[in-house]
């Protein structure tokens, strides 16, 4: 999976989180090969399904993104905070992502 995060954010004022994935809409119950495997994922593996470790202090932010990876086949972690987010790292791995 490929995209883009970009953020920005000022002291006292807030940020903005902006998601960009570069997924291709697939017709329903094509087969399509896994680019970093070579073969075809089962019905229970989306295409291209990436595990996530998404860490951000804001709640309704996090969730509207972790929504956005799960729609595209993303299983995605989603610590409360920092110190939960780098326990989570430490004990599973998670797939680096652009």
């Amino acid at each position: 999976m490929r995209g883009e995060i970009e953020c920005a954010s000022e002291p006292e004022k807030g940020g903005i989180v902006a998601v960009s994935l570069g997924v291709a809409p697939q017709p329903a119950g094509a087969a399509v090969e896994d680019g970093r495997t070579g073969r075809r994922p089962s019905p229970a593996e989306p295409p291209g399904a990436v595990n996530a470790l998404l860490v951000d202090g804001n709640g309704i932010g996090r969730e509207a993104v972790a929504a956005l990876l799960r729609r595209v086949g993303a299983t995605v972690e989603t610590p409360a905070d920092g110190r939960e987010g780098v326990s989570k790292a430490t004990c599973a791995t998670f797939d680096p992502t652009s």
